[in-house]
């Protein structure tokens, strides 16, 4: 029911410009496109993800590996932008182009299309250094829009079609920063609350079950160009509502069996500024292929590369 790929979420006292760039380059990947440094007016960014298939996780947990023949990628490219409404306001937004690649039994499909259009904005409670001894602390509100295919609308056999979720979902997200000298750490997590649709297919009224993330994040600047760091992060989505035709009756609502999803992944990024407005940016995500580490979901290594441009 959810594509992978959303990927994940989730104080300066010695040199305020290194720090503050350490905690911009990351970009969370289900809340928001990162963030401004402090110097930036806007940010533009362009990336590519490839995700390879390496099994699936069933409805209790249990793992198994993909069977000879067996394919389930994706690849997805984006674009996203960031630009400065305030001094401690920023909006963003992101559209992505997603292609799923699938073979099962001797059959094979390559497919795909506009996925969801993210529209938000980021408001920073306190910046980085602000005071001394605490962290900076944001906030973010954003929508994601269904301008993707869902499942239900799939029309090709293997749903390779499919490219979004079909549901308007509010996010709701924060962040804390802890940055000093060469070294940052930035915690955050955030809601998925999902909005009723109306299936086409069934006429039915459905509700995607609350969604919650987390993720950490820590790194370290070498000289003034390279930031290498590490992400933890960890996804849960409750069980799928149904209310059949009258979304008013809720007597007639029940729980889709076996429809709630959980993941957890792991990864190292990189960041190097080329120059001090170019910056390459890479990522490698992976779950722990194994039994209890996810529910409901694909197993598949995610790989990115992409790069941004700020202005200022």
């Amino acid at each position: 029911m959810r594509l992978i790929g959303q990927c994940i979420l989730l104080g300066i006292a010695l040199c305020a410009g290194r720090a503050e760039a350490a905690a911009c380059c990351r970009s969370a990947s289900t809340f928001g496109v990162g963030r401004l440094a402090i110097w930036e007016q806007a940010a533009v960014m362009v990336n590519a993800t490839g995700s390879v298939g390496f099994g699936r996780w069933d409805a209790s947990g249990t793992w198994s590996s993909s069977s000879a023949g067996t394919v389930e990628n994706e690849w997805r490219a984006q674009v996203a932008g960031i630009g400065m409404l305030h001094e401690k306001v920023q909006v963003y937004g992101r559209a992505p182009l997603v292609m799923n690649q699938r073979a099962y039994y001797g059959q094979a499909d390559f497919f795909g299309g506009l996925g969801d259009v993210l529209l938000g904005a980021r408001g920073e409670l306190l910046a980085i250094g602000e005071y001394t001894e605490l962290p900076g602390v944001a906030l973010s509100l954003g929508l994601n829009i269904p301008t993707g295919r869902a499942t239900f609308d799939a029309r090709r056999p293997m749903a390779t079609d499919v490219t979004g979720r079909g549901s308007w979902d509010i996010l709701v997200g924060s962040t804390f920063d802890w940055a000093q000298g060469q070294w940052y750490l930035q915690l955050g997590g955030g809601l998925v609350v999902p909005l009723p649709m109306r299936r086409p297919d069934t006429g039915s009224v459905q509700r995607y079950g609350l969604g919650l993330e987390a993720f950490a994040a820590g790194g370290w600047e070498f000289g003034e160009k390279l930031i290498l760091s590490m992400v933890a992060r960890v996804s849960k989505a409750s069980w799928i509502r149904d209310c059949g035709p009258s979304p008013t009756s809720p007597q007639t609502c029940f729980v889709v069996p076996e429809s709630d999803t959980f993941g957890v992944y792991l990864g190292p990024t990189i960041a190097w500024r080329v120059t001090p407005h170019w910056t390459v940016q890479g990522a490698l995500e992976v779950p722990p292929f194994g039994t209890g580490f996810g529910d409901n979901i694909p197993g598949q290594l995610a790989m990115s590369l992409g790069i941004r441009h700020g202005f200022f």
